[in-house]
């Protein structure tokens, strides 16, 4: 089998979300990369299986596969790639809890785009500084490169990342107890992501509304936005964060609203689709909830 095809089942697996066949293919293909000792073709497939990894959320495969393509692009001069990978390098060491190790990778990545001098690429690397200083709690450095990857976004005409950007955000002004900034952020990104069409980001800006709601002791307005959120995640067939939904519904039903068994029914809802996807966070939450 040729590397090219064997990468394009790859992606058609994944496209289908059969996550565990498109890897085995992802994986042939870069035994064939290697085998023909196409540097190329084993840092695209490296940086794909890496990107693969972080997307369900298994961030030491993703970081190892990231590291070993950051690797071999250095080698080739592909510049891009290497911004791009070191970027994403940032992201898994932020959500493996290293962040001096995220803020070196994103800093690499940002100083790349900046000497490369591409427009999309330095406009994502100030958005990955910005969650690198908010993982560091220095919030106003963190909206800082936030509003500047934003005016970029905006030169660019890219809602996509600028819809994005505006949730991240919210994080930095919700760490700072600014709520309602991080609510109008929030809508503001919601809006972008009905207008674009991505429904993933509509579920995961209404889960978090839910949870800001919540905080805000606006128990009703937080279930509203877990059940829409609830809903469009069942659409699209996202059980990660269906199973999140469901945790956070039994969260407020529980704590704040005395429902017990309505909430009991929520955690083990949380806990089967948690088991069936593997995540051993969601199971954690829901089986001590249950208990």
């Amino acid at each position: 089998m040729k590397w090219s095809k064997a990468y394009s089942i790859g992606e058609s697996k994944l496209e289908a979300g059969e996550t565990r066949d498109a890897i085995r293919y992802f994986k042939k293909a870069l035994m064939i990369a290697q085998k023909n000792a196409s540097k190329q073709e084993e840092t695209v497939t490296l940086a794909k299986l890496a990107d693969v990894y972080r997307d369900i959320e298994n961030y030491h495969e993703a970081a190892d596969y990231y590291e070993k393509g950051l690797e071999i692009v250095q080698e080739t001069g592909d510049k891009k790639l290497e911004s791009v990978i070191c970027c994403n390098t940032g992201t898994a060491c932020r959500k493996l809890g290293d962040y001096e190790k995220c803020m070196v990778y994103s800093k690499q990545g940002f100083n790349v785009a900046l000497r490369i001098g591409d427009s999309r690429l330095t406009a994502d690397s100030y958005e990955g500084l910005g969650r690198a200083y908010n993982a560091l709690c220095d919030y106003q450095n963190s909206i800082k490169c936030y509003k500047k990857a934003v005016d970029r976004y905006k030169q660019l005409n890219n809602e996509e990342g600028l819809g994005c950007c505006y949730a991240n955000m919210s994080l930095s002004y919700q760490m700072q107890g600014k709520y309602h900034d991080a609510i109008r952020l929030l809508e503001e990104s919601l809006r972008i992501s009905v207008k674009i069409g991505r429904k993933q980001n509509q579920a995961s800006d209404l889960l978090n509304l839910g949870s800001i709601y919540t905080t805000l002791n606006d128990y009703d307005k937080a279930i509203e936005m877990f059940q829409k959120s609830l809903a469009i995640s069942i659409e699209i067939g996202n059980k990660r964060l269906q199973a999140k939904c469901y945790g956070s519904q039994g969260n407020v039903l529980f704590h704040y609203c005395e429902k017990y068994s309505e909430a009991i029914m929520y955690y083990q809802k949380c806990l089967d689709i948690s088991k069936e996807i593997d995540d051993k966070q969601s199971q954690s939450v829901a089986l001590l909830k249950s208990i």
